[in-house]
């Protein structure tokens, strides 16, 4: 990078999630980036890893709702800079607090407003200071695609981040002729620690007489979908790229920018029938209405699921999966995946041993090669956090064709409400990667999702698996090889899980524990 293009950044709530990512993209664009955040453990690590890249990447304790920590972290970043100042702001730090508005006390409205809204507008005056000295800067707000449309249940942070986007609209225009532009970022639902805060305040009612009991019984399914539907982090962190590298920056970027298309939808249906549809998502159900209304609700459903549009709540796959093979109590299914010519499988059955052990496997890296198919190597590049980690494995092919790998993060969940297990992968590009002369395949979406069942004796397991092998191999000769995957899958799982040898692993089980699961 050009030094005349080199800027300071300080990005909020850099710890973890979505901040995180932003702040290792930005320096390794050759930025230098001042992370904050509350967790200095977090930021200590962050700061490791960056410092094993070569990135230039500082860590400074910040709390966005503390006057005290706002001035401290001020007075840091001028002090390294030589009374320089940031010449870029990222407002990242916030969270999502669910329930229904009627049973959030005042202290939760209060507190989510104080860090999303009242601590984003305390730390941009404090820092947009020394910008407006110098007549240029940049301040990036994450907002959110929920800042505007709203879902039940999620009140409180989306009025936060309504609250962003006006502050933001007001904040650009008068900003503009000082030199300073103000843009806004739209994530949707992106793959972070959000929705586990999100909907884990929604894991039980406040009280036994909650006019809401069922509700809160799907939130474990609708967060499931969300998971399952959520973008990459990388998606946000090219929106503050972009708007901090133009000269005329956009008001809003949403990321990904294809849920645009939804948002621009949106307001042409009816508020009515959303209503409709969201108390159908949601499980408010009310008196019956007659046949054609609710044709015409489901219609709308399926509108707004399909184009995917939501940050709550995001919409389950438009192409059903289709059963092709049962076998042994193991069911094999494959999905036609919208614009992609390689299908989607799945295995689901039963083990019959605790969530512990079958997880235990799943994590152990040294031994994939035992019981997963074609795995030559496996081996663990880097671990991100206690539930996280970058995972390299070398699949081995027909003589007739290359080997493949694959560069794979690693991450795992616990969903207290069910007592599950997900351990989710996903292909990255990452710098600790070897190079080989293997040709390098690409896993779009895959998983595995344990669910205790028999009281904890057994496991119930979902694998999912939508594989790119790249290369020159046709597509019909993919999905012909792959079709067994699922069958082969659980098979081997199963005789891996009942060898005498399974070390139990201590990591998980804490993970585990802290939810009542795992016995």
């Amino acid at each position: 990078m050009d030094h005349r293009s080199q800027r300071v950044v300080l990005v909020t709530g850099a710890s973890a999630g979505i901040g995180r990512h932003v702040a290792l993209d930005l320096a390794r664009q050759g930025h230098r980036v001042f992370a904050t955040g509350r967790n200095e453990a977090a930021l200590a690590t962050l700061v490791a890893e960056a410092g094993a890249q070569g990135l230039l990447l500082h860590a400074v304790p910040l709390d966005v709702t503390s006057a005290a920590s706002i001035a401290a972290a001020l007075a840091t970043v001028r002090a390294q800079t030589a009374g320089h100042g940031v010449d870029v702001l990222v407002n990242n730090a916030g969270y999502g607090q669910g329930g229904p508005l009627l049973e959030l006390c005042d202290d939760k409205l209060r507190s989510q407003f104080e860090t999303n809204v009242f601590g984003l507008m305390a730390v941009t005056r404090a820092f947009v200071r020394d910008m407006l000295g110098r007549g240029r800067g940049w301040v990036v707000n994450v907002s959110s695609v929920g800042g505007r449309v709203t879902f039940p249940f999620f009140g409180a942070y989306h009025a936060s981040k309504y609250a962003v986007e006006a502050l933001s609209d007001a904040l650009r225009v008068e900003l503009s002729p000082l030199g300073i532009h103000v843009s806004l970022v739209e994530p949707g639902p992106i793959r972070s620690q959000f929705s586990e805060t999100a909907f884990g305040s929604l894991s039980r009612p406040r009280d036994d007489d909650s006019q809401y009991v069922h509700s809160y019984r799907l939130a474990g399914g609708l967060r499931a979908a969300t998971d399952r539907m959520s973008f990459g982090p990388q998606h946000v962190a090219r929106a503050v790229k972009r708007a901090i590298g133009s000269r005329s920056p956009r008001a809003r970027y949403v990321a990904p920018w294809l849920l645009a298309i939804p948002l621009a939808l949106l307001p042409l249906i009816p508020t009515r029938l959303l209503d409709a549809l969201f108390r159908r998502v949601f499980g408010l159900h009310v008196a019956s209405r007659s046949r054609r209304a609710r044709l015409v609700v489901t219609a709308v459903a399926l509108l707004v699921l399909t184009v995917g549009a939501g940050n709550a709540i995001a919409a389950e796959p438009s192409s059903p999966w289709e059963v092709v093979r049962t076998q042994d109590a193991i069911v094999v299914s494959r999905k036609e995946i919208p614009g992609s010519p390689f299908v989607a499988f799945r295995g689901e059955g039963d083990v019959a041993a605790p969530l512990q052990r079958v997880g235990s496997v799943l994590v152990d890296v040294a031994r994939e090669n035992e019981w997963i198919g074609g795995v030559a190597e496996a081996r663990v590049l880097r671990r991100v956090s206690d539930t996280e980690y970058v995972l390299y494995s070398h699949v081995a092919t027909p003589p007739t064709m290359t080997d493949r790998d694959f560069v794979t993060d690693v991450t795992l969940s616990v969903d207290a409400a069910r007592k599950a297990l997900v351990v989710r992968m996903r292909s990255i590009d990452d710098p600790a990667a070897p190079r080989t002369r293997y040709v390098r395949g690409v896993l779009e979406e895959s998983a595995f999702t344990l669910t205790e069942v028999a009281g904890g004796a057994r496991t119930h397991v979902v694998a999912e698996i939508h594989c790119d092998p790249r290369g020159s191999v046709p597509s019909f000769m993919v999905n012909f090889f792959q079709k067994n995957w699922g069958y082969d899958t659980l098979s081997s799982l199963r005789k891996q899980v009942a060898r005498p040898d399974v070390a139990d692993n201590a990591q998980l089980r804490g993970l585990l524990d802290a939810v009542g699961g795992g016995r």
